[in-house]
């Protein structure tokens, strides 16, 4: 699947404002395809978690 819009996040401890970031932007009303990456730039926090609950699809 080809994707209009890619959505990149640098993360880093994001916790509950990754949660809320995640939660907008599933809701957005976009009509294309779009994918969103987030790399984790070494969370001590449950920002793994948030992504693996959210998301469909998550590489470690």
């Amino acid at each position: 699947m080809a994707f209009h819009l890619s959505i990149i996040l640098l993360v880093k401890n994001g916790g509950m404002r990754l949660e809320l970031l995640m939660e907008s932007l599933c809701k957005q009303n976009y009509k294309g395809n779009f994918e969103i990456i987030a790399i984790d730039s070494g969370s001590e926090d449950d920002s793994i978690q948030i992504l693996k609950n959210i998301t469909p699809y998550c590489i470690e």
